[in-house]
């Protein structure tokens, strides 16, 4: 059941040497035939049952002549495994794929039928890019739908995870393999979470105690804190969970005596340092509202908004970069904190040199990237919104190419170099995006 096809492999190339390999089991009643993939909405019931999509593997629904893959794999043939990682979605083959050159010799695993058969494959180059080892198949993501209870789930995701509330359940999601973890069941989602390690925190009791609990184990630590009060998570970094905080407030805001980012060890329970925001360039307070840390974990971006002194003031909203030291990094504007644009929707890191971020624009909301080495901006396209015409919630993967995002109640996965439309992950649901921080 296809997603998108992709064109694994272009043309063959000369000189390439494919090692002689053992004849495969003979299956008699094998009779290959054109595999066609049905639209992905299709597979999910159009009767308002919350269900979520499961990846099952990369179908393979053609083999390009002079290729490797000619006359060992076949149409049909579902690539369920590659040098021993899972490749559950095409978007999990081509990552395991990405950057082997021509000559290498990768270990295939095919569904064939039922029959899990084992390949030697050695990659050849296409004629457009002769650094690229290719198999020469064209796959297509293969993938079923449950509702929650029935949902397969996988000990460990093979690729890059994201944490999902689906009803009332956190789960890891590898979005790319379209895999599912359940982490943990019965979560009030109400609360924002930050992953760190293997391991998704919240605050237990935020309008108490600065006590945060680790929603897989269960358990509830008490953190030294002085007088901060935390107000929720912002992201993980360096080993560090970054508290939005403050030392004395009433329930709306209007009397905070001091606001900090505030950095907690949750292992030793102390806050390890403070980084006070101060005022904007409108010399109004501003607080902490959302953080992101970078996929490799070497700064995390943080939202700074406004807290207007009367009900006329429009709250404006700034962006700054925090190293894992808690210092603010210069050069993105200095005392303005204009690194990137304002009252933008953040939507985390693209990638490692890249903030992800959202505005509206005319036929939806424009979703662009702001370059941390030039200050450049560049937009990735234009997303629609839900039917009520709310924005779409976006969160980048991490790989500067993919994005989730959801609208309405449907969870999408989409692929940048093609649209911003995407593929249905979860239909009908009450969904959220876990979505703070990355994983340490």
């Amino acid at each position: 059941m296809r997603i998108a096809v992709l064109a694994f492999a272009l043309a063959a190339c000369t000189g390439q040497a494919v090692p002689d390999r053992a004849p495969l089991p003979e299956l008699p009643d094998y009779q290959p035939t054109q595999v066609f993939a049905p639209d992905p909405n299709a597979l999910f019931p159009n009767d308002g049952t919350c269900t979520i999509a499961s990846g099952e593997g990369a179908l393979i629904i053609e083999v390009l002549d002079g290729f490797p893959a000619e006359d060992v794999l076949r149409i049909g043939d579902l690539i369920v495994e590659v040098e021993g990682v899972r490749t559950a979605s095409t978007e999990a083959l081509l990552s395991v794929m990405s950057g082997r050159p021509p000559g290498d010799t990768v270990d295939v695993t095919v569904d064939r039928r039922g029959e899990l058969v084992s390949i030697d494959l050695m990659l050849q180059a296409a004629d457009n890019d002769p650094d690229r080892g290719l198999m020469g198949i064209v796959p297509a993501s293969d993938y079923s739908v449950y509702e929650p209870p029935q949902l397969p789930l996988v000990e460990q995701a093979a690729g890059p995870q994201r944490h999902v509330f689906v009803e009332e359940d956190l789960y890891l999601l590898d979005p790319l393999g379209t895999e599912w973890q359940l982490f943990a069941a019965d979560v009030d989602a109400d609360f924002a979470t930050v992953a760190m390690g293997n391991e998704v925190y919240m605050l237990h009791e935020p309008a108490s105690a600065p006590t945060i609990r680790a929603l897989g184990t269960g358990e509830v630590t008490e953190i030294r804190a002085s007088d901060w009060r935390f107000l929720r998570p912002l992201a993980s970094i360096g080993g560090l969970i970054l508290m939005s905080s403050v030392v004395s407030a009433d329930q709306n805001l209007t009397t905070v005596t001091n606001i900090a980012v505030v950095a907690v060890d949750v292992a030793t329970r102390q806050v390890v340092w403070e980084w006070a925001p101060g005022t904007s360039p409108n010399e109004l307070p501003v607080l902490a509202e959302v953080g992101y840390r970078s996929p490799a974990g070497e700064f995390a971006v943080v939202t700074l908004a406004e807290i207007p002194q009367d009900t006329e003031t429009t709250a404006q909203r700034y962006h700054v970069l925090l190293d894992t030291e808690g210092s603010e990094l210069s050069g993105w504007g200095e005392r303005d904190r204009r690194f990137i644009p304002d009252n933008v929707v953040l939507a985390g890191f693209f990638d490692d040199s890249r903030v992800l971020y959202a505005a509206a624009a005319e036929g939806g909301f424009q979703v662009a990237t702001f370059s941390l080495a030039d200050g450049t901006a560049s937009q990735v396209g234009v997303a629609q919104g839900a039917n009520d015409g709310a924005p779409p919630r976006i969160l980048g993967v991490g790989d500067g190419q993919h994005l989730l995002a959801i609208v309405g109640n449907e969870l999408r996965l989409i692929d940048t170099a093609r649209d911003l439309v995407g593929r249905p992950l979860v239909q009908n649901c009450d969904v959220r995006l876990g979505d703070f921080g990355f994983g340490a």
